[in-house]
């Protein structure tokens, strides 16, 4: 299991949940937010013992932005290891996202992310809500040919379908010039429902909601390949100590037999996250046990 992927699977607790039937009346977020967290990781290869791994930023644009003639707001996420020198030998990763919504906060727009690692990644996920479809773009990737003993040569994968306009990224995102852009080889276009999310614009939205012990709630996500159907159940309050100081939480539980991936394999795997008790629901800690140990975060400080 990479570290890329390990990291991730922290960031997609982050990135889930919400329904409009639930709603609470008011954004409980403010444009300019920002919420920084630390990432950690405990299991046999530390001794079971928590080690610092990446640092992770959640941002809100301090204006709202354009898309296609909608009003949005712009979700940030980023995340990187140069902080932590162990994680950063290991295996060094700058993680990006760009998440536009619309002003209702009930569907997503446009959605982009970047890695950074060995390799570089870039993918983009279009909403075309004119016509309810969602698309995945990515960047094309460079094979490795050996033309001899002694030589190799890296050439483009052959595209699988027509390349991508290059024209529809340039409007929204910073693309390579001459790196060509392909569909979703496998799945191309897929049916979108009245309202759906990306993992970042859905944390967000999730914190509107109108929360009771032991309700649950099916949120769709729209992954780029599918439309994922989450469900996620109030556990009640604690108190919990965050940066030495008491705050009282209301418990998450993410239901895991949806996910796929690490917590497929894992055996009596969880998922939970912990929103601030008060309006604003801010996420604050996040555990994700799974077969190679527990992925966490928590909440480092707030600035306006």
């Amino acid at each position: 299991m990479s570290m890329t992927y390990s990291l991730k699977k922290i960031i997609f607790i982050f990135l889930l949940f919400n329904i409009s039937s639930i709603y609470a009346a008011n954004i409980p977020f403010k444009l300019g937010e920002v919420l920084n967290y630390k990432a950690s990781f405990r299991g046999v290869i530390t001794s079971n013992v928590w080690i610092d791994i990446a640092n992770i930023k959640l941002t809100i644009a301090p204006e709202m932005k354009k898309i296609e003639g909608q009003s949005a707001y712009l979700f940030q996420l980023d995340l990187t290891t140069e902080n932590f020198k162990k994680a950063e030998v290991i295996y060094s990763v700058r993680y990006h996202i760009n998440s536009y919504v619309n002003e209702k906060l009930n569907k997503t727009l446009f959605y982009e992310e970047t890695t950074q690692t060995r390799k570089f990644k870039h993918k983009v996920i279009w909403f075309d809500w004119k016509n309810k479809i969602g698309e995945l773009f990515r960047n094309r990737k460079k094979t490795k040919i050996k033309k001899n003993f002694f030589q190799r040569e890296y050439v483009w994968v052959k595209p699988e379908k027509d390349n991508v306009p290059v024209q529809l990224l340039k409007r929204f995102t910073d693309v390579s010039p001459g790196v060509p852009y392909l569909k979703n080889a496998n799945d191309g276009k897929i049916a979108l429902p009245d309202e759906v999310y990306d993992r970042l614009s859905a944390v967000q939205a999730f914190r509107k909601l109108q929360l009771k012990p032991g309700e649950k709630v099916v949120v769709p996500v729209f992954s780029g390949k599918a439309v994922n159907y989450n469900q996620v159940s109030t556990e009640g309050e604690e108190v919990l100590m965050i940066n030495n100081k008491p705050v009282k939480t209301i418990k998450l539980k993410i239901a895991t037999s949806h996910l796929s991936g690490v917590f497929k394999k894992s055996k009596n795997a969880s998922l939970s996250i912990w929103l601030t008790a008060d309006k604003r629901k801010i996420p604050v800690r996040i555990h994700a046990k799974v077969k190679y140990g527990i992925f966490g975060a928590e909440l480092l400080n707030l600035n306006h």
